[in-house]
């Protein structure tokens, strides 16, 4: 048997690492959503700003902010609200509307 002695130093060799653990999510405070409507009057436009709230302190942790038409205003509000609380959801949060 032939071996290779003082090749491979004492300090190589194989290196194990823990296993990432899986980040478990704190659910977060609950948090609301606010809508603000913004329209001007005589313009079929209207910004439309969706917030979220935490509850107990009042802050601001996410937004989002569009701009719409009259006509078809009620219709795009209900789609990216409910889209805006599935991300929040996703996120971890506990969302009330």
């Amino acid at each position: 048997m032939i071996t290779a002695r003082g090749l491979i130093s004492e300090t190589s060799g194989v290196v194990t690492r823990p296993a990432p653990q899986p980040q478990s999510k704190q659910p977060a405070q609950p948090v609301t959503i606010q809508r603000k409507i913004e329209a001007k009057p005589g313009s079929i436009h209207a910004t439309v700003t969706l917030e979220a709230i935490v509850e107990n302190t009042g802050e601001v942790v996410r937004t989002e902010s569009f701009r719409t038409t009259q006509p078809v205003m009620q219709y795009v509000i209900i789609t990216r609200l409910m889209g805006f609380k599935d991300d929040l959801a996703a996120d971890g949060y506990e969302v009330r509307v």
